[in-house]
């Protein structure tokens, strides 16, 4: 779904690649090339994109292409409106190589996966972003006001970011921040979300105000990463990330008011900040920063 409509301070949608521009966001990601670059000028895109292909899509872009100056304080900002996921990633089951896919510069909003699945049973994964067996980079990003569900039969898996089951996952200098996993009821992750990923990196991110579960349990108010029936082969590092007032449940039992890992054995945490996060407002709660159900942990 998109649309054309004026952004912020009446600047529409625009994009380039091939040097060729584009008004409408996901058209410009259907004609790059393999590995191609889409390039996002400052403005809005009100899309819910998907993509199933290699491809880098850098925003903060000058609207003059083709001259390609950044434009400094100038947001390439995609917003959902709330009618699905900013971006849905994910490998085709025929592609013969990895789909790489890089996301920098942007301010995804708007994300509602409310009923797109994306895990096993009633789970709905991914507010803002979804990725499933790919090579997924997100850099220098806003990730905001995103819910991976609003049902309460369902169980929402990261709010901003749900990765699932992905070669590799990078997240780095970016900005997770009022987010919820689930805004009814039971949710993993307020932020970020990760379900059998063989390999995870969350550096240098600024993470803040997100909620996992609204009501009934919530695990994870800022970060939630399980590999539980999964070999061991994952890895996790979370490098130098700041975690800020973020609440695992709001009524209910809560776990891990900044991160929850279960049965992660190769988890490691180096220099990472916890203050003022939460296991639950009200209810019961276990590691107002972190808690851990199996594993590993250095």
């Amino acid at each position: 779904q998109a649309s054309t409509d004026a952004g912020t301070g009446g600047e529409s949608c625009l994009a380039m690649t091939g040097g060729v521009t584009y008004t409408v966001l996901q058209d410009a990601i259907d004609a790059a090339g393999a590995l191609g670059s889409v390039y996002v000028a400052s403005g809005t895109c009100y899309e819910t994109l998907s993509v199933a292909r290699s491809v880098t899509l850098t925003g903060g872009w000058s609207r003059a292409f083709p001259s390609l100056r950044l434009a400094p304080g100038s947001p390439s900002i995609i917003d959902a409106l709330g009618v699905g996921r900013v971006i849905s990633i994910s490998k085709p089951t025929q592609s013969p190589t990895d789909v790489v896919v890089k996301l920098d510069g942007l301010v995804l909003t708007g994300g509602d996966a409310t009923g797109l699945g994306g895990g096993s049973g009633a789970v709905d994964v991914g507010g803002a972003v979804y990725a499933t067996g790919v090579d997924l980079t997100i850099r220098n990003c806003v990730i905001s006001g995103s819910v991976a569900t609003t049902s309460p039969s369902r169980t929402g898996w990261g709010g901003a970011v749900g990765t699932n089951a992905c070669v590799k996952v990078l997240l780095e200098g970016t900005t997770l921040t009022g987010n919820t996993a689930n805004s009814r009821a039971t949710g993993n992750g307020g932020a970020f979300a990760d379900y059998r990923s063989r390999s995870v990196v969350l550096r240098m991110n600024v993470i803040e105000d997100n909620v996992a579960g609204a009501a009934g349990t919530g695990r994870g108010g800022g970060i939630w990463v399980s590999s539980v029936g999964a070999a061991p082969q994952n890895r996790i590092l979370l490098q130098g990330n700041t975690l800020l007032s973020n609440t695992a449940a709001v009524d209910g039992t809560g776990y891990g008011g900044g991160l929850f890992s279960a049965g992660v054995e190769g988890l490691a945490v180096e220099g990472d900040r916890y203050q003022g996060n939460e296991a639950t407002a009200n209810g019961t709660g276990y590691g107002g920063a972190v808690a851990l159900d199996g594993g590993r942990v250095t």
